[in-house]
C-alpha cells in the first residue's frame, strides 16, 4: 500500500493489524519492495530497493489462513478504496528472505 508517499505493509486476520511504514517511494520511477513476515521472530519487515526501512511486531498467533485476500495496491488515504498500481512482477515466498537475499534480488533487477 502507499500512504502519503511511504511504502506501507500490514497484515490482518480479522482482529490483529500490525503495520510497518517508512521512507518514501520514488516518484514516477519503478521500485522494488519486499514485505517480509518472520513468524518465528514475530515481526514484519519492509525493504525498498534493497534497503531496510523498518519492522513492526506481529504476533505468531496471527492466522492468515487464506480466507482474506492478498491485496497489492495503493490505498487512498483515509479510506478503504484501493487504486490500481502498475506491477510488473510479484513473487510470493513461503519462507523468510534474508537481508542478503533481498539485496541480491535488488542487484539482479
Amino acid at each position: 500500500q502507499h500512504v502519503g508517499g511511504a511504502p506501507h505493509f500490514q497484515i490482518y486476520d480479522g482482529s490483529n493489524n500490525p503495520i510497518v511504514t517508512s521512507g518514501s517511494l520514488p516518484v514516477d520511477a519503478e521500485a522494488l519492495i519486499h514485505a517480509v513476515r518472520d513468524v518465528a521472530l514475530e515481526r514484519i519487515y519492509l525493504y525498498i530497493n534493497g534497503a531496510y526501512l523498518g519492522y513492526a511486531t506481529a504476533s505468531s498467533l496471527i492466522d492468515c489462513d487464506n480466507s482474506i485476500a492478498l491485496c497489492i495496491a495503493a490505498r487512498q488515504a483515509g479510506t478503504d478504496r484501493f487504486a490500481k498500481i502498475k506491477v510488473r512482477r510479484v513473487a510470493v515466498y513461503l519462507h523468510v528472505l534474508t537481508p542478503a537475499q533481498i539485496a541480491a534480488h535488488y542487484a539482479a533487477r
